[in-house]
């Protein structure tokens, strides 16, 4: 727009297909006369029906005409003519001028991290307005997510979020993919397969890339385990060159049973663990994973499980898997 140029009509599509606008958008402000003439009368202009709690993004675009020319009656703008002038972000309560772009970003964990079943997943927002969903699903079928859970919409422009999910029926085959979009189109239960194509595309968006150490096959929580207080652990591990530890951890008496010497694993390949639990009581079995041969022997009895080997390379600790010895 040149210095001898002024803004004569100013419009917006709202994008409402209900009721849809002219083309090139309905008028929302109209200069009368020259500059000599005042301050123009405002349009009066309702929002559109479609407005909801997550708010709808239109662009302001003017019609520009010449000074001292007059402003061409009101009617259909001609498309070539309109400028761009103004993002807007238009809620129930009112209108956001030059509203930022929706950002959605995972700050941990970091793409590529080994995490454990439970992980907290934090995020950082701006200029989110609709409820953020936390989806996983695996690589080998990106087709189907499941829904991990939600925060809802943020109250402030910036925000920052976390919520725990449980991951544990993903990445048993190796990577998984940790997803957040922003968006009150989603309407499930945590667990609940959601379709990608019930994802709204131009919803804010945003993946990250996790794998999980390993995975306990069986038992599985809440079985009660043999009479005799012997029951074979079956588990995998997905990372290579590791050697395997089952641990089993009676509540009454609190202190981790290793079960074995650490076991040279074949990535993603199940093996099996004999495990002998003690007496009457609720036992919690665990799997740990380590690239230490030496790190435990068979029979130890340990106070707590530690996170690292003696050279500082972590170890890491699936689990706990819940089951309990009976009297039947």
């Amino acid at each position: 727009m040149g210095k001898a140029d002024t803004i004569a009509e100013v419009y917006v599509d709202w994008g409402d297909r209900a009721d849809p606008d002219p083309v090139g958008g309905a008028r929302v402000f109209g200069q009368i006369g020259g500059r000599s003439a005042g301050l123009p009368a405002p349009v009066i202009h309702d929002y559109p029906a479609i407005v909801g709690p997550e708010g709808l993004r239109a662009m302001a675009r003017a019609a520009v005409v010449a000074v001292g020319s007059s402003p061409p009656p009101p009617g259909t703008p001609i498309e070539e003519r309109l400028v761009p002038l103004k993002p807007l972000l238009v809620l129930p309560y009112g209108i956001v001028l030059d509203p930022p772009p929706p950002l959605l970003r995972i700050v941990t964990p970091a793409a590529g991290d080994i995490v454990p079943a439970l992980t907290e997943v934090r995020l950082e927002m701006d200029s989110i307005t609709a409820d953020v969903h936390l989806l996983g699903a695996d690589q080998s079928d990106r087709s189907i997510y499941h829904h991990l859970g939600y925060l809802p919409a943020p109250r402030a422009a910036k925000h920052a979020g976390a919520r725990v999910v449980d991951t544990a029926r993903l990445g048993e085959e190796g990577f998984f993919d940790v997803v957040a979009v922003s968006t009150n189109e989603i309407d499930a239960a945590v667990g609940a397969a959601v379709p990608w194509y019930d994802i709204p595309p131009a919803s804010p968006f945003t993946a990250i890339e996790l794998r999980h150490a390993g995975v306990i096959v069986a038992p599985t929580s809440g079985s009660v385990v043999s009479e005799v207080g012997i029951e074979p652990v079956r588990a995998k591990v997905l990372l290579p060159d590791r050697y395997a530890v089952v641990a089993v951890r009676p509540l009454k008496e609190g202190r981790y049973w290793i079960q074995n010497d650490p076991l040279a694993v074949t990535p993603s390949v199940e093996f099996s663990v004999q495990a002998s639990f003690g007496g009457l009581d609720r036992y919690d079995i665990w799997l740990g994973i380590t690239e230490d041969q030496h790190l435990t022997k068979a029979g130890d009895r340990l106070e707590q499980l530690g996170r690292t080997d003696p050279g500082g390379r972590p170890v890491h600790w699936v689990g706990p898997v819940e089951v309990s010895r009976e009297d039947r």
